[in-house]
């Protein structure tokens, strides 16, 4: 058919409510008078539409609106009327559309089709409802103007203007008095016989269209969409004012009962008795198919959003909240949700979600990584080395040398922007999962791990995965590792025969753990009186020496001058000679007026002493190539491994999410549990989280990181009420997460059988109980008197800082 006689084609389909109209551009028309055309009760007001105006909305300034002005004609003639039922074919642009106008509720609704070049008019490519005369479809394909709304609908042919003014004075005789009461009665009542006529023809032409389903008629499903804009527009405005999220729980009873008591969309019926019912029900999913006797339309009602499964979301949360199926569905049943998907449809849905996740947590930690190496390129100085400081750790599944396990790269230095070490690098390995129904049958893989070797070899392997990833951009940038290790195993060996490792440093938490274990042995039994001593200048000169290093002073001790002063200045100083002690390892050096501790090394034998010196020289072994004077410590790692049992709890074998659950902590730790949670749901549901949904979100991560660290100002005392007190200084304090704390402040270990810390301890016997920080804390007995100044120093020189003479 040729494109020049597709509105020849469109009239012949039906000649009796169809005619084409000519532009005076050439262009055509086709016009459709089916569907019949009434008059509604706010065209009594002779408001046209108006775009102008730029103050107030269109919505609020159109409401009621019903005609477009004509400006050349005079006042009377220039309104013409917009009249339901009226249906227009056209050209605009490029494309070719189908106007229709509809009422609902008595005002005029707008819908449009767009089928691109299809002349046929039957391959519909885009369609929308509007209130304002087609001036949101004319601005989204950029034909704008009253003009041109009168033209796309055909309104220059003087007839069909004649006939919509007609209609609208036939039943409001004050509008258009002047057009038509000059007329002859003659006319009038012939024009009232053709009207007459046409009524009777289209009423007969509606009941066979009817009857036919004939596709001239707007179709139920675009009356159902037209609305269902208006709903979702009225919705979104809601969701967004309100803040309401995107789903929310709600009774079965109550969902059920709404859905029977809406009117049939179809016939408008509201009496329940003409309808029957049928739910079907999939997992989460509840799909009502509600039947009218009336007019036999069906329809159909479902809890979820088109494209979305609740069944894809519950597997979804477990994945965030770091729970297992089992955990879950008790939860859930306890709230009254029992119906619940498979445990087969639980795993799939899961299972398409690993790899999007475990591809953002890399992608995250790649980004980072390059941010933190442009960080450090710009503070380089020229003839420094370039170093990237990084700890790693590794840590198991379940249990330790378990079937799975995972290491990181955080790194140590400061970032700007970040709270906490971000992770460069992570890797997992996972033996594969095989099963066998009896001893006689052969086993069948269930999962395909990436590791073969033992549990041992396993640090190994995610050590060297970590290193072959990173070494590239190491490569590119010049940079040298620095890295920290636990001690656990022997790293040196797979370190070591990386070109980019330029020092291994062991971690002083690990190596002051093995020193108190072999010198509590009991071969080493007279010497356990002196653990204090030993622990506490080993460590300081550590912290001293690794202090100066970081920054950068000249004369900042080597490995080989603090292995050296640990040992013989530890002597030395237990014989009462500090000439050889660092000043801000010992206090007596300048201070001679301190008395040194029991015990001392001063009444024993030069063969008593060199056995010390052997035992101590033993115990601060360390493996050969790895230093101690730095202050890089895996502490940051072993709070991650902490995270990581968030979403990997060590009682349960997550054997099929193990790396998903690990991504997850990694995407928690760099980019926060927001981002996370977005990210996870994008993951199941390809779609974003609507505005609302993120400020809710938004919300409680706010509330929790709020209580991660406390002041001991205004928070403090609720805190240490609810147990969840927590000083800003607790990461500094040697085994601070595992001690046993003070009754009262619950911030220092215990030093008294009253169950208080030294600080504590110091202002009951003060007298000072209103300084102690929990204000519900009594303590037993008669408040003393207070204390005199040289008396309530003594007291806090000896209960806080154990010094017996002072």
């Amino acid at each position: 058919m040729p494109s020049h006689a597709w509105y020849t084609t469109l009239v012949a389909q039906d000649p009796h409510n169809r005619h084409a109209v000519q532009w005076s551009n050439g262009s055509w028309t086709v016009i459709d008078y089916s569907a019949g055309l009434h008059v509604l009760d706010l065209h009594n007001e002779a408001k046209a539409f108006d775009f102008t105006t730029k103050n107030i909305s269109n919505e609020e300034r159109n409401h009621n609106a019903g005609y477009i002005y004509f400006r050349i004609q005079e006042e009377e003639r220039s309104l013409i009327p917009l009249l339901p039922g009226y249906v227009a074919f056209t050209t605009a642009g490029k494309n070719r559309f189908k106007l229709s106008i509809l009422e609902s509720n008595n005002q005029l609704l707008f819908f449009w089709e767009e089928f691109g070049l299809d002349v046929s008019y039957s391959n519909r490519k885009a369609h929308g409802v509007e209130r304002l005369a087609f001036h949101c479809m004319l601005k989204k394909y950029n034909l704008e103007s009253n003009t041109t709304i009168r033209s796309i609908l055909g309104l220059y042919d003087p007839q069909v203007i004649n006939k919509l003014q007609r209609l609208v004075y036939e039943k409001f005789p004050l509008r258009y008095p002047t057009i038509f009461q000059m007329e002859s009665p003659a006319v009038l009542s012939e024009n009232l016989q053709n009207n007459a006529k046409k009524k009777e023809e289209t009423l007969h032409q509606k009941i066979t269209t009817i009857n036919n389903k004939s596709e001239n008629t707007i179709e139920t499903d675009d009356i159902i969409a037209l609305n269902d804009a208006e709903i979702q527009k009225s919705v979104e405005k809601e969701l967004e004012e309100k803040r309401l999220g995107s789903v929310i729980f709600m009774s079965t009873s109550q969902y059920l009962s709404m859905l029977l008591s809406l009117p049939c969309p179809n016939c408008l019926d509201i009496i329940a008795s003409n309808r029957t019912f049928y739910t079907r029900v999939s997992g989460f999913s509840v799909s009502c198919v509600i039947t009218c006797h009336l007019c036999k339309a069906s329809t159909q009602y479902s809890n979820e959003d088109s494209g979305v499964k609740y069944s894809n979301l519950v597997a979804e949360a477990a994945l965030a909240g770091g729970i297992n199926r089992n955990s879950f569905q008790t939860a859930l049943a306890t709230i009254g949700v029992t119906n619940q998907c498979s445990e087969k449809s639980f795993y799939n849905y899961q299972a398409r979600m690993c790899k999007p996740i475990i591809d953002s947590a890399k992608f995250s930690s790649d980004i980072i990584l390059r941010e933190i190496l442009d960080n450090l390129e710009s503070a380089h100085l020229p003839g420094q080395e370039k170093v990237l400081p990084v700890g790693f750790d590794c840590s198991w599944s379940h249990a330790r040398n378990a079937h799975q396990a995972s290491g990181e790269f955080l790194y140590l230095g400061d970032l700007p922007g970040y709270n906490y070490q971000p992770v460069i690098g992570f890797h997992t390995v996972e033996h594969s999962r095989v099963i066998r129904k009896s001893e006689n049958d052969s086993s069948k893989i269930i999962y395909n791990g990436n590791f073969s070797g033992t549990s041992r070899q396993m640090e190994h392997a995610i050590l060297l995965v970590l290193l072959n990833d990173i070494m590239p951009i190491l490569e590119q940038t010049d940079f040298t590792l620095h890295v920290c290790v636990d001690g656990d195993l022997e790293t040196n060996r797979t370190l070591a025969c990386i070109p980019a490792v330029g020092r291994i440093f062991a971690d002083l938490k690990h190596i002051s753990k093995n020193i108190r274990k072999n010198l509590m042995k009991k071969q080493y039994s007279r010497w356990h009186s002196f653990e204090q001593h030993i622990m506490r200048y080993f460590n300081s000169c550590i912290f001293s020496a690794g202090l100066q290093r970081k920054l950068n002073q000249d004369n900042a001790p080597t490995e080989e001058e603090t292995r050296y002063i640990q040992v013989e200045g530890l002597i030395r100083h237990l014989l009462d000679d500090h000439s050889i002690c660092w000043s801000d390892v010992c206090w007596i050096k300048d201070n001679p007026e301190l008395q040194l501790q029991d015990p001392t090394l001063k009444n024993y034998t030069q063969t008593e002493i060199e056995n010390f010196r052997s035992v101590i020289t033993t115990i601060f072994r360390v493996p050969s190539g790895q230093g101690i004077v730095t202050t890089l410590r895996t502490s940051h790692n072993e709070t991650f491994n902490r995270k990581i049992l968030k979403y990997l709890d060590k009682w349960i074998d997550y054997w099929a999410s193990y790396s998903t659950r690990h991504a997850l902590a990694v995407l928690d730790q760099n980019e926060g549990l927001d981002v996370m949670i977005s990210k996870v749901h994008t993951a199941a549901t390809e779609k974003e989280f609507s505005h609302s949904d993120i400020c809710n979100i938004l919300k409680f991560v706010k509330e929790r990181s709020q209580k991660e660290l406390v002041s001991y100002k205004s928070k403090t005392p609720d805190q240490i009420h609810k147990d969840t007190f927590w000083p800003s200084f607790g990461n500094i304090l040697r085994d601070f997460d595992v001690i046993v704390k003070c009754v009262a402040c619950h911030a220092f270990a215990k030093k008294s059988a009253r169950g208080l810390c030294g600080i504590c301890s110091f202002y009951v016997d003060a007298g000072l109980w209103e300084r102690i920080v929990n204000d519900k804390y009594i303590p037993k007995g008669q408040q003393p008197e207070p204390l005199i100044m040289e008396t309530l120093i003594s007291l806090a020189a000896k209960n806080t800082f154990g010094f017996d003479n002072f």
